[in-house]
């Protein structure tokens, strides 16, 4: 028998969080037959948050007269006793019941969220209900306990079922995977359910299944040359020959001026908007370029999601239509790409494995059976998991090195070896940056380069080039250093010495950091992050001499260096990706023992859950670029639908040190006066403090409209704000309200969305909104909180605003511009879409520089500023006019 259970709570804290309602279902664990049942709601003695209410349909009205928890204690732990329990994360419920007094860690528990982890590897979602929804299996209504337990039973079934219907080389992984892990559960679900007739099999066996997994890319083949020096670029006549294709006017413009680029070796910058369908108007002239100048061609990309788009669909439609014989690879940075080495040497250094460890182990080998591409990006990894990640991607030198006995498998190096051989390179920005900083060790320094989605050129060049160090990871990698070498039989005593000393130094140095910190921050805030600043070694000159106390840090990893350096070649690989975050700790150590360079770049004291560690990344986007990139280009296309400000290229030219390039911009071939309106209401009052106004607005437009709206915050405390007046409102008229900070997966909130939008509506931030796509069908109407300014004690943002002569009109309020043209383009994606925004921050029209704002709309836009219960009246009566 195997008992199923849930529970609904006040909220996720196990210690002071109440238990609301318990369920369970006893089955018999072969037939999968229900046995017998228990559920009952639990008086809290507390009142139910409103969001709780809304999301598990439990009221304090229903628990007014329900028992005590401790009432029903007894009933509780005779009915389940030490049968086994099954449900779907089912620590958090096993905690909430040990801090009320019924502790089940001893029964065997088995969870069906690590089962889904490996079998369901390609879901967006792993939660119950989303599992359910795109495997069908019927779900009544989430989020109350006994409907979530009877699907959670259908749901284990189904795992069992798929399980079973393995293929035996799978099964015999699959077998041999469990019987490392140091989880009672799985080997209960292996003697149940898994291994009849199952063999088993040892680590010889394992490995050459493994390796099997990993297909060698077969490399490009020598090209035709017969004809090649006889193609004429010419766009309209190559599109009219592609009878799938239609031509645009802007996207014959474009085609054009990255032809005269390629050609005349010339850097251009060009706005396209949407419609241009700017992917073939440069993928063409550079196939093209290509072919005849023998030069490969780099595309690049800020988001994965378009790089792949471009070689799945893009490229291959044009190798399908063009009639030119062209080569093209994909290629992503070093920790996007599995490691054979470091995935096979868990087995050496773990005789057994974790619960988790078992079930990424699995995940990873059940893609592998699937995927083609060996990039880990395709995954969806949970929190616990990104170590682990880190532990097997390759992100290491050593991937290419002869030392390593699988590198004639690595993917990233037969990748790479691609790659050098393909005509056109699809990339994206952040191995370009990355690169770039590892000297050039995987693109070999492009030459001719188009860089799609050029409007976050600054942020990607920020995030890709920012270091981070704290000593709790420096302790993990030492710890994994000082394993592996007593599986290795290594002296650890002059190791220890060094280490112990580090340590000592460090955690001195760190403690005056966090002082630091806390000078600069209230105690009460919990998540603490400062820019670190010049006055930190004022404050310490004649007390404490940071820079000795760097310096000996310095000479005690130089010392470690030295010692590991000395270890046999098969140890020194293994360790080798601990030993390239050493030399990370190193050089952001060398930043901040000068004033002079912590003033020259950003360095960023953070405090949160994670503990306390610091970031460093450049303070001048533009001279890296230029320095790095611009000079050692023949010829440079970029392009985004929104790089102007104020009609003008000017901050773009000034953020990214644009002075060799040359401007155009393509005029959109939608008419905005018809299929777009800008509605502002006059009647909110002042945006720093009308909350209550704005949701009494959102109540009356939301119920008239009832679907099709997303509504975008700058704060997530304003979603909750907002969840919590007008979810009861919105159920009553049968209206879905979907909110970011309610739903933890941004896919699955998505996709509900969809499924919905005839009656729902979406809360997110600004960060939601970007990468994701909402066809007309799904999104009529675009709500818009704040204009989307950067916060103001951000430390980016405070480092960066030092550059300027005036912060506020040369950076902050471009790079609003920029962002809310971005939330506007992406709204209209064809000739027959119609929408309506509606702006309900007071700014845009009560400021000195309410003028500037508008340039991040079409200048043909629709434009009112009424009360806005006239527009509601307006809406009632269904006669707006677009």
């Amino acid at each position: 028998m195997i008992i199923c259970l849930d529970l609904e709570t006040t909220w996720l804290d196990t210690k002071n969080d109440k238990i609301i309602e318990i369920a369970m279902i006893k089955f018999d664990s072969k037939t999968f037959k229900v046995i017998d049942r228990f559920s009952s709601f639990i008086n809290p003695e507390i009142e139910i948050p409103e969001f709780v209410s809304n999301l598990t349909n439990i009221t304090d009205t229903d628990l007014k007269n329900a028992p005590l928890l401790l009432d029903i204690l007894k009933e509780i732990k005779e009915f389940v006793w030490d049968t086994p329990i099954l449900w779907h994360n089912i620590y958090f419920d096993l905690d909430f019941l040990e801090n009320n007094g019924i502790n089940l860690k001893e029964n065997v528990i088995i969870d069906s969220f690590f089962i889904a982890n490996f079998l369901f590897f390609d879901k967006h979602s792993l939660s119950l209900e989303s599992l359910t929804d795109v495997l069908w299996i019927e779900f009544n209504w989430a989020h109350r306990a006994i409907n979530d337990v009877e699907a959670n039973i259908k749901l284990f079934e189904y795992q069992v079922n798929q399980i079973k219907k393995l293929k035996k080389e799978k099964k015999e992984i699959l077998k041999y995977i469990l019987q490392k892990s140091e989880d009672k559960w799985l080997n209960f679900l292996a003697i149940n359910y898994l291994f009849e007739n199952v063999i088993n099999i040892d680590k010889t066996i394992f490995l050459k299944y493994f390796i099997k997994l990993f297909k060698k890319i077969p490399l490009n083949k020598e090209k035709d040359e017969l004809n090649i020096n006889k193609i004429d670029f010419n766009f309209d006549k190559i599109i009219d020959n592609i009878d799938k294709l239609e031509l645009r006017e802007n996207q014959l413009k474009m085609s054009n001026i990255v032809n005269e680029s390629l050609n005349e070796n010339k850097k251009v910058v060009i706005e396209a908007p949407t419609w241009v369908w700017k992917t073939f108007a440069y993928l063409i002239p550079s196939i093209i370029y290509s072919l005849k100048n023998k030069q490969q061609v780099f595309i690049s990309t800020s988001t994965k999601a378009l790089q792949d788009q471009i070689f799945y669909k893009d490229l291959e439609f044009l190798k399908n239509n063009l009639n030119l014989h062209f080569t093209y690879s994909k290629l992503k940075w070093k920790a996007n790409y599995i490691w054979i080495y470091s995935f096979i040497r868990f087995f050496d250094l773990d005789e057994s494995f974790s619960l988790e460890k078992t079930s990424f182990i699995l995940k990873i080998i059940f893609w592998l059976y699937k995927t083609d591409s060996y990039e880990l990006d395709e995954l969806d990894f949970y929190p616990k998991e990104y170590q682990m990640q880190r532990e097997v991607n390759a992100d290491n030198l050593l991937t290419f090195s002869t030392k390593n006995l699988y590198s004639s498998s690595e993917p990233l190096v037969n990748q790479r070896k691609l790659a050098k051989k393909s005509d056109i390179v699809i990339i994206n920005n952040n191995i370009l940056f990355q690169d770039i900083d590892s000297w050039g060790l995987i693109l070999s320094k492009p030459k001719n380069l188009v860089i799609d989605e050029a409007h976050n050129l600054e942020d990607v060049v920020t995030n890709s080039l920012k270091k981070s160090i704290s000593l709790l990871d420096l302790e993990k990698n030492f710890n994994y250093i000082k394993k592996t070498l007593i599986v290795n039989k290594i002296e650890l005593q002059k190791l220890d010495d060094y280490i112990d000393w580090l340590k000592f130094n460090l955690e001195t140095l760190f403690w005056l950091f966090e002082d630091y910190l806390n000078s600069k921050m209230s105690n009460e805030i919990n998540y603490k992050k400062t820019l670190l600043k010049a006055d930190f070694y004022d404050n310490f000159i004649g007390d404490i001499d940071i820079q000795t106390i760097i310096l000996s840090i310095m000479s005690t990893i130089i010392n470690i260096k030295d010692f590991l350096a000395l270890l046999p070649d098969n140890v020194y690989l293994d360790i080798n990706k601990e030993l390239n975050y050493i030399l990370l700790f190193e050089d952001v150590l060398k930043i901040l023992k000068d004033k002079n360079e912590v003033v020259n770049n950003i360095v960023i004291l953070n405090s949160n859950s994670r503990g306390f560690f610091i970031e460093n990344t450049i303070l001048n986007p533009g001279n890296f670029l230029e320095k790095n990139l611009w000079d050692n280009l023949d010829t440079c296309v970029l392009t985004s639908a929104t790089l102007k400000t104020n009609d003008n290229f000017d901050y773009i030219k000034n953020i990214l040190a644009l002075n060799s390039f040359e401007f155009y911009d393509l005029i959109s071939d939608f008419d905005y006066s018809k299929q777009a309106l800008l509605y502002i209401p006059d009647n909110l009052g002042n945006i720093k403090n009308n909350t209550s106004e704005v949701i009494e607005f959102l109540e009356k437009f939301l119920i008239v409209t009832k679907w099709r709206t997303l509504v975008l915050f700058t704060a997530l405390f304003m979603i909750k704000e907002v969840y919590k007046h007008i979810f009861w409102l919105l159920k009553e008229h049968n209206i879905n309200l979907y909110a970011q900070w309610i739903a933890w997966w941004k896919h699955k909130l998505i996709n509900f969305y969809k499924k919905n939008a005839w009656n729902s509506v979406l809360l997110g931030t600004d960060t939601f909104w970007e990468w994701i796509d909402l066809s007309w069908d799904d999104l009529k109407y675009l709500i818009i909180h704040k204009i989307p300014f950067m916060v103001p004690n951000d430390p980016i943002f405070q480092a960066r605003s030092s550059l300027f002569t005036n912060s506020f009109s040369e950076y902050s309020l471009p790079k609003a511009i920029l962002k809310l043209k971005q939330w506007f383009w992406r709204l209209i994606r064809t000739k027959n879409d119609s929408w309506i925004i509606i702006f309900l921050d007071d700014r845009i029209y009560s400021t000195s520089w309410w003028n500037s704002l508008f340039s991040a709309f079409p200048k043909d836009i629709k434009y009112k500023k009424w009360d806005y219960n006239l527009l509601i009246d307006v809406l009632k009566n269904k006669n707006i006019e677009l």
